[in-house]
């Protein structure tokens, strides 16, 4: 099941303001990587040893952002490219070693690659800024190759349930971003019908290697409550 997400509000400084996701993340890219955050860190050390053997393999990071799972597919010897809806955040992504000339700004549900092109697709806690994730992991199904493998995370409905909200905080101003809830099970009977064979799911909280990015925040005395909640998803599939 999916929850719509609100329409786009404009509020004055140091309120919050509901925008787009290409809006939104023109705005954050600047401060996107200077940032810790509690979910990329996650999320970080839940995929990474789903990510072995990646030397040679043709490897996609679909929603590349600023290039987190790009720079770490180049560094173990992929051949990796990475695609985004914002322009600003592949610019932050391109001024990164090695990394420019192997971008594209691209819809998640309109690839610009051939079919069976790649051997690895990386889709980072980005599927819930799509108004049908299904499209989007058609598409992911279409570009990665027989046998290869599709690596997705996002937000788990059961914090976004809790309240949680997909925001930032920049120039004393709060920007939450347009986004959609997509149930676990629904995402996974998606994939069935794409014809992805489920090798992994996880469903983690935060643990103590998030503690310091809560307390370095100040924002510690949330630490106990928001470790309670599955805080994201990560699937691991192969095409069959």
């Amino acid at each position: 099941m999916v929850s719509k997400a609100r329409e786009p509000a404009q509020t004055q400084d140091g309120e919050s303001v509901i925008t787009t996701v290409r809006e939104g993340y023109r705005v954050w890219s600047a401060s996107y990587d200077r940032s810790p955050n509690p979910v990329i860190a996650l999320e970080a050390r839940t995929v990474a040893p789903l990510l072995s053997g990646l030397a040679g393999k043709r490897v996609l990071d679909a929603a590349c952002g600023t290039g987190r799972w790009l720079e770490f597919a180049q560094a173990v010897g992929a051949r990796a490219a990475g695609i985004d809806l914002s322009r600003e955040m592949l610019l932050q992504a391109a001024a990164k070693n090695g990394l420019s000339g192997r971008l594209a700004e691209a819809d998640l549900r309109i690839l610009p690659l051939a079919t069976g092109s790649v051997d690895v697709a990386i889709c980072s806690l980005s599927l819930g800024y799509v108004p049908s994730a299904e499209d989007a992991m058609r598409e992911l199904a279409r570009v990665t190759a027989a046998g290869g493998m599709i690596i997705a995370s996002d937000l788990h409905p059961a914090a976004l349930r809790s309240g949680w909200k997909r925001s930032f905080c920049t120039n004393g101003r709060t920007y939450e971003i347009q986004h959609y809830c997509y149930s676990v099970p629904a995402l996974l009977a998606a994939a069935k019908r794409l014809g992805l064979r489920l090798l992994d799911l996880k469903e983690p909280h935060f643990g103590e290697p998030e503690r310091a990015i809560f307390d370095s925040a100040g924002v510690l005395h949330r630490f106990a409550e928001a470790s309670s909640v599955r805080a994201i998803w990560v699937a691991r599939w192969q095409r069959c």
